[in-house]
């Protein structure tokens, strides 16, 4: 929502206003729901205490609107709310209200003038602004995390909605809740006999929050080699490891790096055999062949 709010402000001659949405969660709470289809001038002073989200996985929101403000009944008063979430992120750069969160208020002495809780350098030196780390900053590196997952999920909704317009890309899903996305252009060739493989590891990756997009394959030039597409930004290939040793794995890391611009490499295990001690194994076999400036090794992200 802090990105959202920096954009509401660009139209507001043309759209000032801002209305309350409804929820997109399958149960949502009763106390939000007094405000949907509310609209206030994007100014007025509520929108300090209101913004979404309003409690921990709220999905309410807001958007801008020429519609005129509310009339709103003789005495009506707004609910009460938790006061961690009495805040406008896009103000005050901070997901939740920290200063009322139970790990911070009356606790930590430096929150006032901390810089560090607002992502800031840190300075050379210890001072009220660059304070000793306490075990209440992890209170501020939570809500700064969170608040960054907030942005990846808007980064792939608004994704989302360009590509499902776009006839060159087919398969087009958003998830809300993680913020996966996935879309298959409509020239990407999927392998003939493993092309199951490319769909399985599109489906995990879209499941758990990633943004995978299968990207075009005209072959058209000779001895070309391209990438399965991108996996959140980053070009990516696919190596399956079927029975699984350290060998197998590594070999399905070579076969991603033989792909020019390679980034991520994603290794998927067909039958289920992924083992962690394998995995580690395999990867510090492949972090040694970068020591030695093996012929075909890539630094993956």
């Amino acid at each position: 929502m802090a990105v959202n709010w920096k954009k509401f402000q660009e139209p507001k001659s043309t759209y000032p206003n801002l209305e309350y949405t409804p929820s997109r969660a399958a149960n949502p709470r009763d106390s939000h729901r007094v405000y949907w289809g509310k609209i206030w001038a994007i100014d007025d002073p509520i929108w300090d205490t209101i913004m979404p989200p309003s409690e921990w996985n709220c999905l309410c929101g807001v958007r801008p609107t020429n519609k005129p403000v509310t009339v709103l009944p003789d005495g009506w008063q707004q609910p009460e709310t938790d006061p961690v979430f009495r805040n406008n992120p896009g103000k005050t750069a901070e997901l939740v209200k920290l200063e009322e969160h139970p790990y911070i208020k009356g606790v930590c002495p430096y929150f006032s003038a901390c810089q560090r809780r607002t992502g800031n350098i840190l300075f050379p030196n210890l001072s009220d602004a660059n304070p000793p780390i306490i075990k209440q900053c992890a209170a501020c590196e939570l809500a700064q995390l969170y608040m960054k997952n907030l942005s990846r999920i808007e980064k792939n909704r608004l994704e989302f909605e360009r590509l499902k317009d776009d006839v060159s890309y087919k398969d087009v899903a958003f998830n809300a809740q993680k913020g996966g996305l996935m879309a298959t252009h409509v020239n990407h060739n999927f392998d003939k006999t493993k092309g199951g493989y490319e769909r399985d590891v599109q489906n995990i990756g879209f499941t758990n929050g990633h943004a995978v997009v299968f990207e075009a394959e005209p072959g058209t030039v000779f001895n070309q080699r391209y990438a399965e597409g991108t996996w959140n930004d980053k070009p990516f290939e696919i190596g399956a490891a079927e029975n699984g040793t350290s060998t197998n794995i590594k070999n399905a890391m070579n076969h991603c790096a033989s792909k020019p611009g390679i980034k991520v490499a994603v290794v998927y295990f067909p039958n289920k055999n992924f083992d962690k001690k394998t995995v580690l194994n395999a990867i510090a076999r492949w972090n040694g062949l970068g020591k030695i400036n093996a012929k075909g090794w890539t630094n993956f992200d």
